[in-house]
């Protein structure tokens, strides 16, 4: 994960416009995954207490 956060800084730093977009659709694609399981984690223990576990 940390190469590619390094890719994503030497392709801002490069200046490639095809780079660039490449990394910001990785970085939303990464923070929406992120959020998900954040919301899937509440989710499931919102469930359980529910459920008396």
């Amino acid at each position: 994960m940390v190469q590619m956060v390094m890719s994503m800084a030497g392709a801002t730093l490069a200046g490639d416009s095809n780079q660039l977009r490449s990394g910001a659709l990785a970085r939303k694609v990464l923070g929406l995954a992120i959020v998900s399981s954040g919301y899937a984690v509440l989710l499931a223990h919102g469930l359980q207490h529910a459920f008396g576990g």
